[in-house]
Formats: C-alpha cells, structure tokens, sequence
C-alpha cells in the first residue's frame, strides 16, 4: 500500500490511533491563551499611563472575539469539513499569537489578541464537534476525558513557557505561540475526514454512505430547547466567575510579592494538573451511576471552593494545592456539560448547539474580568486577592443553587420516566 492511500485509510478511520492522536490535538490550542496571563503584571508596569481593566483586556479581548467567531463556525460547518477549518483558525491563532511581541504600541498588541480570539473562536467548537460528531456513546466520554487531559497538557506548556520567557520581558511570552506551528502540520494531514453537517444531512435522507464521512447524523428531540438554554445559562455562569482566577493570578502573586511571573505559571499549571488528573479516569468515572448523575455539580463546587482558598491564602504552597481542587473541579465540570450541551439535540445540530456554547464561553470570559474588575476599582480595591476571593465566593453559591436546581430536575424526570414505564 502506498503512502497515498495509507494517509486515506487513516483519514477514513477515525479510531485509528494517529486519527485519535489528531483529533485530541486539536484540543491542545484551546487554552493557548493562557501564555501571555503572567506577563500582565510586567505590561502593567511598562504601561502605566494604562488602567488595569484595559490591561487585562489582553487576556480578556480574545474571549470576546470568540462570540463572532464562534457563531461563524456554526455557519461555516455547514459547508466545509473540519480540516480547512482547522487549518485557517490554527493560522490566524498563530499569528495572533506571535505578533504582539513585535507590536509598536498597547492598541497593535489588542488588534493583533483579537486576531487571535478568532482563531480561538473557531478552534473551541470544533475541538468539541469533532468528538461529539465522529464518536458514541463509552468511547465519545472517553474522547471527551482524555480531550480536557490534552487541554490541560496544552495549560501546562503555554503557562510555564509564556512565565519563563516573561522573565526577559512581556513580549517575549508571546512568542509561545511559535510552538503551535508543529500542531498545524500535524493535525492538518491527520485529522479524520468529516463530511459538512449540510451534506451530511442530505446523504443521511438519501440514504447514501461516503468512505471517510462523520458518523450518522442523528435526529434532534423535540422539547429540548429548554433544556439547552438552562445549560447555557450554567455554562455562562460558571466561565464568568473561573476566568478572574487567570486575569487576576499574576497580580496577586508579581503585584503582591509572593513571587515572579514564573511562579504564575506554575499557579496556573497546577489548575491544568488536576484538570489532567480527572480527565485520565473521566471516561470510566462517568460509567459509575453516582458520579455520572452528578459530575457537573460535583465539579462546579470543587471549582468553587479552589478558587476562594486561592484568594483567600498568602501562601504559594496553599496557592499550588487550591489551584490543583479548582483543576480538578474543572476538569470534571467542562467535559460533562461538553457532552450534556454536545448531544442534547443530537449529533444534526452538534455544531450549532457548541458553536453557540463557545459563543457564551467566550461572552462570559470577557464581561466576567471587565465587570468584577470594576467593580473591585469602584470598591478602591487593588485587583489580585479581592477579585479572586469574590469570584471564588460567587462560584461556590452558585455552584449550590446549581446542583438544588439540577436534582430537582432530575428527579422529576426520573419519577416522569417511572411513571411511563409503569403505564406501558
């Protein structure tokens, strides 16, 4: 067999190893935004006639790209398969990454982060389709685990690299986006071939078969409408307060003197550890009747309670463990509601339904820090610890009122199901 085809049979089998090696790594850019986190304090140095909200806006300003972008790739699914989509949103991610360490002045360095949410935009939701679409049931909470693991990994090198050159200046964290060129290459010859949604359909009412097309696309239930807007809403709430951790960490640590950028990394990292932690055992954890039920509360509330003891401690030591329980708590958080939000219409409006959940990703992540950063100004407070304490606080309350929320409603469906089953 030659490499032609050989190439073709792995892109015509998404259980391939080397298909699965590419669609995971996919999931390695997502949270390639976290390089620059803690060179913030260093720009807020050089920057001085600059307030604090607009700094963080540097981490904040691609979350908010996200919204448009992501709302495209609902719209251009349905015409293109997912490897041209990668290849363009990895490249405007690199160069929107890369190119603030040569920007002249503060406005270049957002023109080019928005250039970079774009890309993010895209990549988030179509990390999150391509396992949802091409994979089922044990195996797709497999690829969704193993998928938070690859993101955590990608947390752990953007961070510790982007704090690490950070201490030879602010721009050069940025040039951490240069390591995402090898991703490109690789994943753009070994993604799996997929079918766009629009043609998948129509194959799908025809009755027609395509070597290398997506799995079969199913038909989405009625009545579940509100029921995605319920977990939309939870998945906003949930990103609005986590994200003060990561625009307020380097102030915490360089502006209060616990220690240097590189120490932000390693803050930062250990969310990512505990989030690689769960993400290893996620898919058999989610076989188990208790933590399957409950995952989502369960993780809210880890979140929660990590983030107000990282605000709350002086210590780095208590920092680097809190980071690791709001890590873990993540972790187990973000790939449950992946696959509670991913397959809730089913597997036709999948790229609609996380295109839309990237958008509410991304709206959360940017108003999040804007409005408790203001709000923490207008309070005369120093951003760092209150902002960090206050969100911690807020995730933990809400996290409650979520899991009330979640067993009343699942257990009115659970009596609702038993009363069907007696009547049949």
């Amino acid at each position: 067999m030659n490499e032609t085809s050989a190439l073709k049979r792995w892109r015509g089998n998404p259980n391939a190893i080397i298909s699965i090696i590419a669609v995971l790594l996919v999931a390695i850019l997502c949270q390639s935004s976290g390089a620059e986190n803690p060179a913030l304090q260093y720009m807020a140095d050089e920057f001085t006639d600059i307030p604090m909200s607009t700094i963080t806006m540097v981490t904040t300003l691609p979350s908010l790209m996200m919204i448009p972008a992501s709302l495209a790739f609902s719209w251009l699914r349905r015409y293109f398969s997912f490897r041209p989509l990668f290849i363009v949103s990895a490249i405007l991610l690199i160069l929107g990454g890369v190119m603030p360490a040569y920007a002249p002045d503060f406005v270049s360095v957002l023109v080019w982060r928005a250039i970079f949410g774009i890309g993010v935009g895209v990549m988030w939701p179509l990390a999150q389709s391509l396992i949802v679409e091409l994979y089922d049931g044990e195996r797709q909470n497999q690829m969704l685990g193993w998928n938070s693991v690859v993101t955590a990994c990608g947390g752990i090198i953007w961070q510790n690299v982007g704090g690490i050159l950070a201490l030879s200046g602010w721009r050069m964290s940025f040039t951490t986006y240069y390591i995402p060129i090898a991703v490109l290459i690789f994943c753009g010859i070994f993604i799996p071939n997929t079918l766009a949604t629009k043609k998948a359909r129509e194959q799908a009412a025809s009755g027609e078969a395509k070597e290398g097309s997506a799995a079969p696309v199913s038909v989405a239930k009625d009545g579940y409408v509100g029921l995605t807007v319920l977990l939309l809403i939870a998945y906003f709430v949930f990103n609005f307060f986590s994200m003060l951790f990561f625009t307020n960490i380097s102030f915490k640590i360089v502006g209060e003197g616990i220690g240097e950028s590189n120490l932000v990394g390693i803050a930062t990292s250990m969310i990512t550890v505990g989030s690689l932690v769960i993400g290893v055992i996620f898919g058999k954890m989610m076989n188990t009747k208790f933590f399957g039920t409950y995952a989502m509360c369960i993780g809210w509330l880890l979140a929660g309670i990590g983030m107000l003891i990282n605000g709350i401690t002086g210590s780095f030591a208590v920092i680097c463990v809190a980071s690791f329980i709001q890590g873990f708590g993540t972790g187990t958080y973000m790939p449950s509601m992946v696959g509670l939000i991913g397959n809730v219409g089913g597997k036709a409006k999948a790229s609609l339904i996380l295109g839309i959940s990237t958008c509410v990703l991304g709206a959360s992540q940017f108003f999040g820090p804007t409005i408790m950063n203001l709000i923490v100004e207008s309070m005369g407070l120093s951003n760092g610890s209150p902002c960090i304490t206050m969100g911690g606080a807020c995730q933990v309350i809400a996290g409650i009122v979520a899991t009330i929320v979640f067993v009343i409603i699942h257990n009115a469906r659970a009596k609702k199901a038993k009363a069907a089953a007696a009547e049949a």
